[in-house]
């Protein structure tokens, strides 16, 4: 892929602070807000990117991943907001054997930026001839099961006006269903604490997902923050205020989720039943 001169300061940056094996553009959105993902096989050129999903591949061990993250993503936000996903060579060879969409489209898309070492023909060639496996719905069912339980405890707890676990369960359940809508896409079942982060790299192959916690206000920032705080905190057994409003917030963004996965399951049902 050919590198414009922002892409040369970006991969600089980040080569020089970890020393990876590969990087991959995943997906970008450009300065008029539309997205791009080799999920959709949307782009092979990149064009006037503001927000750009990065996959590293470097080797993560002694060292503080998310703080890496924070300060490359830090540096370079004054010429792309990144979005970056962080995996050890061992744990992207994973995804290969699996043949997942994540690791197939990321080597034959086109979007390699960086690779340290050239691979042989014969297995270029090899990669080159792989197909992907979509992740079955058996595989899915789990997060979204969970994500189920979690919502109805939220609601149980709202109930008796207990706020602040209210809270702590919308984010379970905002978490298991993010990962889930991420692994229905790519195969990678890839799982934070941090619901802005996973919300911000789904956002870039999925276009309703730009609907769910808009940050365009300050209240809305401040609402996903807080729920942050909230669960934070009550993983480590204090308390911290938070209101009606917010927990109503919290519920019919939870719902936004709740849809978007029903469409997977409704999805493949019609699918198989087609088949048969």
């Amino acid at each position: 892929m050919n590198l414009n001169p922002i892409l040369e300061t970006i991969l600089s940056k980040i080569v020089n602070t970890i020393s990876p094996d590969k990087i991959i553009v995943l997906g970008y959105i450009d300065k008029h807000r539309k997205r791009f993902s080799i999920f959709d096989h949307s782009f092979s050129e990149i064009n006037d990117p503001e927000d750009m999903n990065l996959l590293v591949i470097a080797d993560c061990s002694n060292i503080d991943r998310n703080n890496v993250l924070d300060m490359l993503e830090q540096r370079c936000k004054t010429l792309c907001r990144l979005a970056i996903i962080w995996v050890s060579p061992a744990a992207f060879n994973n995804q290969l054997e699996q043949n997942t969409p994540f690791a197939i489209r990321a080597l034959q898309s086109g979007t390699i930026l960086y690779q340290k070492w050239q691979p042989a023909d014969h297995i270029q060639t090899a990669i080159n001839k792989k197909t992907e496996t979509q992740a079955d719905k058996s595989e899915l069912f789990p997060w979204y099961e969970r994500s189920q339980i979690f919502s109805q405890m939220a609601g149980v707890q709202f109930r008796f006006g207990n706020f602040g676990m209210a809270a702590f369960c919308i984010h379970q359940a905002v978490e298991q269903l993010l990962i889930m809508l991420f692994a229905n896409i790519t195969g990678f079942r890839y799982g934070l604490h941090n619901l802005d982060r996973m919300l911000c790299i789904l956002r870039f192959h999925n276009d309703e997902a730009a609907s769910v916690f808009s940050k365009e206000t300050s209240q809305e920032r401040d609402r996903l923050l807080l729920l942050r705080k909230t669960y934070i905190s009550y993983r480590y057994h204090s308390d911290i205020i938070i209101g009606k409003d917010d927990i109503n917030y919290y519920f019919s963004e939870l719902n936004k989720l709740q849809q978007m996965a029903d469409q997977v399951f409704y999805f493949r049902e019609v699918q198989k039943t087609e088949t048969y």
